[in-house]
């Protein structure tokens, strides 16, 4: 997730509107990164991460398949 409001002074944590969340499932971060621990935003979306608002943010976990055996890219 991002908190993305650009005005410091509207800055507030607790507005979920001023956030952005990307779901990607953990077997591509795994498989493509290894032991890696972190990840800048643009290769995440690059890797096929998806922008959601918070709302919709259930439904786009859920919408992740199962774990494969073996994903190719």
């Amino acid at each position: 997730c991002l908190l993305d409001e650009k005005d410091p002074k509207k800055i507030n944590p607790m507005d979920l509107d001023q956030w952005k969340f990307y779901v990607l499932a953990t077997e591509v971060l795994d498989i493509k990164l290894g032991a890696q621990k972190t990840i800048r935003l643009k290769p995440m979306t690059d890797l096929g991460a998806k922008e959601v608002k918070f709302i919709e943010l259930k439904d786009a976990v859920d919408r992740i398949p199962p774990k494969k055996d073996h994903l190719t890219f």
